[in-house]
């Protein structure tokens, strides 16, 4: 699954990605020391042992963790609804309350959506580490 939404982020962004998967099942498209010599950097997880990483040679390598993208994205829902706090406190103070109104009704939106997203991501990265 985290291949799977990694080759779709980077196709929507026109960005070539080779993705090997080493699972349970073995090695799964495997990157070949051609696919080494024409790749830019190398995005390695953090959360399991690489098999064969020497393969990769002197290429930059970045190192992330599946869990850090879910630490992330609560960190993200949690500032959206506290900003939310502000701009629900901020508009009682205002005398156009037509303006007021209007914002109070973006705020709400974009928690809903920003909400809905966040929760998609933490879901995507609990399938990958919760069995």
């Amino acid at each position: 699954m985290a291949a799977e939404a990694i080759e779709k982020a980077c196709r929507e962004r026109g960005i070539e990605v080779k993705v090997e998967t080493q699972g349970s099942i073995g090695i799964e498209n495997e990157i070949t020391a051609d696919d080494v010599k024409d790749a830019d950097i190398v995005i390695l997880t953090k959360d399991m042992p690489i098999k064969n990483e020497e393969k990769f040679g002197d290429l930059p390598k970045a190192r992330i963790a599946i869990s850090d993208a879910g630490v992330g994205v609560q960190m993200c829902k949690a500032a959206l609804n506290g900003a939310s706090l502000n701009v629900y406190i901020n508009t009682k103070l205002m005398k156009n309350i037509d303006v007021a109104e209007d914002m109070n009704t973006k705020a709400d939106e974009l928690v809903i959506t920003g909400n809905e997203l966040a929760d998609k991501v933490y879901d995507r990265v609990m399938d990958c580490v919760h069995p």
